[in-house]
């Protein structure tokens, strides 16, 4: 439960007022219009999404989770706030820009904003310019990424627990699978320090 306060307290007062910077500018071009109430609403479950929900193995358990959490919601918020948090909704703190002077070079960088970030769609656009921009980086170690919706997701939620105090996470699934990837891009996004245990004799 402290984990699930921890992400809410996380997103600021401000962000919840306004919907972040896709309700008030929005991203190519769609505003994601929630109202105050339902902002909030839908960062709790996002959060209890992201702290339950993920820790379960197979679809049966979700399911119920997502069934339970829906009923919950619905008699606690009510049908007219629970209609307006069917739209699709994810957290991110990637949105904000960096600061570039007249000769290009990086003045300030972007602060950490904990936020709403719209469809997956919308997210795709900008997290494929943070992947453009590794690969210029680092050319020796280029990735050719395809972000369809599930792996987009899992960026999502590994860039998360990255951000979050303390934050730790076991990836499971078989080789090849694109989990090292979406580590590495994460860590890039995060700018945080990437080291890998090196097996030897």
């Amino acid at each position: 439960l402290s984990r699930v306060f921890q992400g809410v307290l996380t997103c600021h007062k401000d962000v919840l007022r306004t919907c972040g910077t896709i309700g008030t500018k929005g991203v190519s071009g769609e505003k994601l219009k929630l109202s105050c109430g339902a902002t909030i609403a839908s960062v709790w479950r996002h959060e209890c999404q992201r702290v339950f929900c993920d820790k379960l193995t197979n679809n049966k358990d979700k399911d119920w989770f997502q069934d339970q959490l829906s009923h919950l919601t619905e008699d606690t918020f009510g049908e007219e706030l629970f209609g307006e948090l069917s739209k699709p909704f994810h957290m991110v703190n990637f949105l904000q820009e960096d600061v570039y002077d007249e000769e290009g070079v990086m003045t300030e960088e972007a602060p950490k904003v904990y936020e709403p970030g719209g469809t997956l769609a919308q997210l795709r656009v900008k997290v494929v310019e943070l992947l453009d921009k590794y690969n210029d980086e680092f050319p020796s170690k280029k990735m050719e990424l395809v972000l369809f919706n599930d792996a987009l997701e899992h960026l999502l939620r590994i860039n998360r627990l990255m951000e979050m105090p303390r934050g730790s996470a076991l990836l499971v699934g078989v080789g090849g699978s694109g989990k090292q990837s979406l580590t590495r891009l994460s860590s890039f996004i995060s700018r945080a320090l990437q080291f890998q245990v090196t097996l030897t004799k």
